[in-house]
């Protein structure tokens, strides 16, 4: 394995930087939504229905 030759920071290629800084920017894009999904799901802690009626049926 060869090794890669020291790199100046000058010559780091711009365009390179702007598309990985894109690409973060899409994939963090892409969770909220997940997130969102996930705070709405939280809702309250209060039953659906307020009263309930259980009723037994006799068996003969």
């Amino acid at each position: 394995m060869t090794a890669l030759p020291p790199v100046d920071k000058e010559e780091v290629n711009p365009a390179r930087r702007s598309l990985l800084r894109a690409g973060a920017a899409v994939g963090a894009t892409g969770l909220i939504p997940g997130l969102q999904a996930a705070v709405y799901a939280a809702g309250s802690d209060k039953p659906e229905k307020e009263e309930v009626r259980i009723g037994f049926i006799p068996l003969t």
